[in-house]
């Protein structure tokens, strides 16, 4: 299976990478690069009477399997086990999955605190590598359903707390596309707003 680095430039999909080689989680890569944890998301993996399903909720967010069972319409969905997490994706830290479908070859269920997010980051395969990208270019790319999966009710976009700008990573078009898309001479860096 390729990385889900090699996937993602297959896709073609503007993303920039957050590398943090001594963190042991992706909260921990976060906080090395300054990210909000209300943009840092996680992929659960439950298993339903029709295969494995992967649920993309908030880093913070409470994973609620009574919504989840709902969303996928199957009351005896589960959480899947370690090693069916790794049989699924081999490549992949059981803690850092990312939120692709086709890379993991599963439906991909987000909650709607997700889809209202302008731009999302997410492990790449390991807890030490991190991919920021716009959340609507991963869902035009990546097949996604938007479903509650916390139990808590959707928020409107207006009511997402702030966050203050120098902590947040701001990506603006020009510097969104990879230098390997770009040409020369225009590569895409992460400037803090």
């Amino acid at each position: 299976m390729a990385s889900v680095i090699d996937h993602l430039l297959d896709q073609r999909i503007p993303f920039v990478v957050l590398p943090a080689p001594n963190a042991r989680s992706p909260r921990e890569a976060a906080a090395v690069h300054g990210v909000d944890l209300a943009e840092l998301i996680r992929t659960e993996v439950i298993v339903t009477r029709g295969g494995a399903v992967a649920v993309v909720i908030g880093a913070t967010a409470t994973f609620d399997l009574t919504s989840a069972r709902g969303a996928v319409r199957d009351v005896t969905a589960r959480m899947a086990t370690v090693a069916e997490i790794r049989a699924m994706a081999r490549d992949c830290d059981v803690d850092a999955l990312p939120p692709l479908s086709r890379y993991l070859v599963a439906p991909v269920y987000a909650d709607p605190s997700i889809a209202a997010l302008e731009q999302v980051v997410f492990p790449a395969g390991r807890a030490s590598v991190l991919v920021c990208m716009r959340r609507a270019d991963l869902f035009l790319a990546e097949p996604v359903t938007v479903a509650a999966l916390t139990g808590v009710a959707p928020v409107e976009t207006a009511e997402l707390s702030v966050v203050a700008p120098s902590r947040r990573i701001v990506l603006t078009d020009a510097e969104l596309v990879p230098a390997h898309l770009a040409g020369p001479g225009s590569g895409g860096a992460l400037r803090s707003a």
